[in-house]
């Protein structure tokens, strides 16, 4: 056996039971969920030398995190033809599953607003208004990109008392904007301000929640 399989053996086979249950909570089907941790291990594999620090389990969520988008890609490409009216239950769930993986929330880590929206240029879709509502209780702590809808969504995140609030947003389309709900714990406040759909998403209570949205909101109405 070589020095690189006992390692990755050592270091990663530990784990495989909650990467199990992290793929199938993403994916609610025992079958898919098996398929995206065989991918995920195998990629977990090919890549183990370039792993640097000791977080190996946040290291191998991300490698299931990006399987499980990249199986769903590949399914709508073959079959699924989204409802004109409705977004899919899974996009509900792509913009929760950051929240388990509270160190890869963000990519670019700033308070400041100025520093955030620039970096969202080269590495989303889209381009959102960003503001820092410290005042107010909602701390500016940076942004990421992420996947959705077909589309390199820009997330922008804040921090609220012990909450983490992501407000996800992308280019609209015909759909009909989706209802507020709440699953698995999380609120999803959904709006619309010019070219782009809105989401807000926290463990946070939905009255500290809908209060940012009505500070973007506020904010979306002055910059159009």
């Amino acid at each position: 056996m070589s020095d690189k399989r006992r390692r990755f053996e050592a270091e990663v086979l530990p784990h495989l039971d909650a990467v199990y249950r992290y793929a199938r909570w993403l994916s609610q089907s025992p079958g898919d969920a098996d398929d995206v941790v065989q991918e995920a291990i195998l990629r977990a594999y090919r890549g183990f030398e370039t792993l640097r620090g000791s977080d190996v389990k946040a290291w191998l969520f991300t490698i299931v995190r990006n399987c499980h988008f990249t199986a769903i890609k590949q399914e709508r490409r073959r079959a699924y033809v989204p409802l004109p009216d409705e977004h899919d239950v899974q996009d509900c769930r792509t913009m929760i599953a950051p929240a388990l993986l509270p160190a890869h929330l963000i990519d670019v880590a700033s308070t400041d607003q100025h520093t955030v929206k620039p970096w969202f240029a080269g590495h989303a879709d889209v381009s959102p208004v960003v503001a820092e509502f410290a005042p107010q209780g909602y701390r500016l702590i940076g942004g990421r990109a992420d996947y959705f809808d077909h589309q390199r969504a820009a997330v922008i995140v804040y921090q609220h008392g012990a909450h983490v609030i992501n407000v996800f947003s992308w280019a609209k389309d015909k759909r009909s904007i989706p209802q507020n709900t709440t699953r698995d714990g999380y609120h999803l406040a959904f709006w619309q301000a010019g070219d782009l759909e809105y989401c807000a998403v926290s463990d946070t209570g939905w009255d500290e929640l809908l209060r940012l949205v009505g500070l973007l909101r506020d904010l979306n109405a002055r910059s159009e």
